[in-house]
């Protein structure tokens, strides 16, 4: 397992260093500044909501979305800090919420109708890198394949981490095969065999380079299907897997 571990790890830092830094999930507040005044309490507002959603290299799909990109925005906080997530589902559907961040009763997470709002608060006791994602019962599974998924970030607090340029890492795939206009309409019967048409890092096929600094190097936090772990210049630190 440990040597998987890496080998996945190395995988995704060679991937990582091509991102670009204007991806508004891809670019990080970081540790510092998220944990330096202290316990907060922080308010996060997600709108579930259908959109066409450009892939780059002239391709576009349908997705389900967070705030209206997929991955949706990375959410940042602190061990300790008090978080208030409020979903306004803007969709045609029922949609929800889950942060394996949160550890709480899975009849919290919704889904809910569209038009209405639904509101999670707990307060944030374990560090880490987690997946948060729709939740809408049988067909969570689906909702996020759709792209309503994202990276949420919980900084251990009497942790120091070494100084990084720090960037978030997520895969994804796409369920359907395009039209003659290049635009993907997903396939449930692709998403049921998980037979992705193409893999993206960070919902773009295109990315611009990162520089990164030789004295500080990157650091990266991954989210790779269901194993999550931070990687730095120093090695492969695992963070949470599921």
């Amino acid at each position: 397992m440990r040597k998987s571990l890496i080998v996945a790890s190395l995988f995704n830092f060679f991937l990582a260093v091509t991102f670009s830094s204007e991806q508004a999930w891809a670019a990080l507040v970081g540790q510092e500044n998220t944990c330096g005044s202290g316990a907060q309490n922080r308010v996060v507002t997600l709108k579930a909501e259908e959109k066409i959603v450009d892939l780059g290299e002239g391709l576009t799909t349908e997705a389900w979305t967070f705030n209206g990109t997929t991955p949706g925005p990375t959410i940042e906080a602190c061990e300790g800090d008090s978080v208030k997530i409020i979903v306004e589902n803007k969709g045609k559907m029922a949609h929800g919420f889950d942060s394996h961040a949160l550890r709480i009763d899975p009849m919290h997470f919704g889904p809910v109708d569209p038009g209405k709002t639904m509101v999670i608060e707990h307060r944030l006791n374990a560090p880490g890198v987690f997946m948060y994602h729709c939740a809408s019962g049988p067909a969570t599974d689906q909702h996020i394949k759709m792209g309503m998924y994202g990276v949420m970030i919980v900084y251990p607090r009497n942790q120091k981490l070494k100084p990084a340029r720090e960037i978030v890492i997520s895969e994804n795939g796409v369920y359907g095969e395009p039209n003659q206009k290049n635009r993907i309409s997903p396939s449930s019967e692709r998403m049921n065999d998980n037979r992705a048409y193409v893999v993206l890092y960070n919902g773009s096929m295109k990315h611009n380079p990162v520089e990164v600094s030789r004295r500080t190097g990157p650091s990266l936090f991954c989210e790779c299907r269901s194993v999550y772990f931070r990687v730095s210049r120093h090695g492969c630190h695992p963070r949470q897997s599921l």
